[in-house]
């Protein structure tokens, strides 16, 4: 008997199928991300140390393995987030490839199915704040927490507006601000902080850094976002199409252990 998963994903490929022709999708396919970079999602190859033009990470093999069944060529430039994100929402940019959920985002784009998840920690000094009081999510804004430029900090229960992310453009700058006391500590996704080690930067050895899970927080669902219009539409049903039949024959699963395990070997 097939399963009831098989059979969504069955349909979904037979349902996207019939709606679209290769002529209806963008080409190429226009995509961006965060100029700091998201490993294990998306990041550049180092050679030697150095950053590569060439991009790889789970979210570009699910992106590849999509739009190559349509033979779509797609470029991806990273850029800085809040720029990135003002071009999807303006239909200059079709799509981007790492996001978290809040309510904005729902109103201004289309949200493809969960790709991902990752696990909501907090970041401190000892020699700074030797053990802070967090027995739960809303014990994070006692504190001053700093945050990177643009992004989303309403998951954790906390007020974006009072993030402190002036002058924050990316980790370097947000461990830099952190060592120096001017904010108490920060959150992160373990595996986001975790995954730099494939580009040689290997944060969690920061001295003197502690890092917790934050109690009773689930883990974070990460998604891709599209532009609200025909073609986003397009693009986010054929990119639910290729995410259901990895996540259904286990291969999703197995990119995120291969990169963990064989590239960033952190564990």
């Amino acid at each position: 008997m097939v399963s009831l998963p098989k059979i969504r994903v069955i349909l979904g490929i037979v349902f996207f199928s019939s709606l679209v022709c290769a002529e209806d999708l963008p080409s190429p396919v226009r995509i961006c991300d965060d100029v700091s970079e998201w490993p294990p999602f998306i990041y550049y190859v180092r050679e030697k140390g150095k950053k590569s033009a060439e991009l790889q990470g789970v979210a570009y093999e699910v992106v590849e393995r999509a739009f190559s069944q349509y033979h779509l060529p797609f470029d991806i430039q990273l850029m800085p987030w809040k720029r990135c994100l003002q071009a999807v929402k303006k239909a200059d940019i079709h799509m981007l490839l790492v996001a978290t959920l809040n309510e904005e985002r729902e109103k201004s784009y289309w949200l493809s199915e969960v790709y991902g998840q990752t696990t909501p920690y907090y970041f401190y000094m000892e020699n700074h704040l030797p053990q802070p009081v967090i027995n739960r999510r809303s014990d994070l804004a006692r504190y001053r927490v700093g945050g990177i430029l643009g992004y989303n900090y309403s998951y954790y229960g906390l007020d974006d507006k009072k993030v402190e992310n002036q002058g924050i453009y990316n980790y370097r700058h947000l461990l830099a601000r952190l060592k120096s006391g001017q904010i108490d500590l920060f959150v992160e996704n373990y595996e986001i902080l975790a995954g730099f080690r494939a580009i040689g930067e290997s944060y969690l050895q920061t001295p003197n850094l502690s890092y917790r899970p934050i109690p009773g927080m689930p883990a974070t669902d990460i998604y891709m976002m599209f532009t609200k219009s025909e073609q986003g539409w397009l693009l986010r049903e054929l990119i639910d199409s290729v995410i259901l039949e990895m996540k259904q024959s286990g291969e999703l699963e197995r990119t995120f252990r291969a990169y963990f395990s064989d590239k960033n070997n952190h564990q």
